[in-house]
C-alpha cells in the first residue's frame, strides 16, 4: 500500500513536471497518516512490512544449503 501511494506521488510529479513533488517512502507514509483512518492505514502497512520480513527470513532459512 505504501509503495502504491509512492507510485501515485511519482506519477503526479511526472504529470506536472515537478520532481520536487515526487517524495519517497516518507512522503507516502505521511500522506497515509494524514487520512481520516491514518493510524489504521499505517498499522496495515507496518504489518505488511513485518509479514514480508518474516517471509524473507523463512525463505532464506529454507534455502540454506
Amino acid at each position: 500500500m505504501a509503495f502504491a501511494v509512492m507510485a501515485v506521488l511519482f506519477g503526479l510529479a511526472a504529470a506536472r513536471s515537478d520532481p520536487a513533488q515526487a517524495g519517497g517512502l516518507d512522503a507516502a507514509l505521511k500522506a497515509l497518516a494524514a487520512q481520516p483512518f491514518g493510524v489504521l492505514l499505517l498499522l496495515v502497512v507496518a504489518l505488511g512490512f513485518v509479514a514480508y520480513g518474516l517471509y524473507c527470513g523463512a525463505e532464506a532459512w529454507a534455502r540454506r544449503i
